[in-house]
């Protein structure tokens, strides 16, 4: 039992040991089997080092993405920048470039629009797509 809970980290050393040594169990004995217990220890799983960057930058495109598309506002927008560690000039400079973007977006006129406009006469020639 103090052999299971030594290899799963419930008890110490130190408290192996003293556990043991109430038995009446020879602290040689103990020494060596602690030896030989610590041999078959698993060592804790050191997981690599992951690329937060690319977490990152994946959880800074979709809240982008969600402003973008009017699902929260500037004010989320810049917390959730915040959240993922982004300075406050990073921060500025982003929201900008999606304000820009936006502008430009919505001065884009259908090409359907366009058609129907030229066909009815409102516009003289088609415009150039280039």
């Amino acid at each position: 039992m103090w052999d299971t809970w030594f290899l799963e980290d419930v008890v110490s050393r130190d408290e192996y040991l003293a556990g043991l040594e109430t038995l009446d169990y020879p602290l040689e004995t103990v020494s060596r089997q602690l030896t030989l217990l610590e041999k078959r220890k698993t060592p804790p799983v050191e997981l690599p080092p992951s690329d937060l960057t690319e977490e990152r930058d994946l959880l800074q495109s979709e809240a982008l993405k969600a402003y973008r598309e009017h699902v929260i506002d500037e004010a989320k927008l810049r917390e959730r920048l915040a959240d993922l560690n982004r300075t406050p000039d990073a921060i500025d400079i982003l929201v900008a470039i999606e304000k820009a973007s936006a502008t430009v977006e919505s001065r884009d006129v259908p090409l359907g629009l366009l058609e129907t406009a030229y066909r009815r006469g409102v516009i003289e020639r088609p415009i150039s797509l280039s």
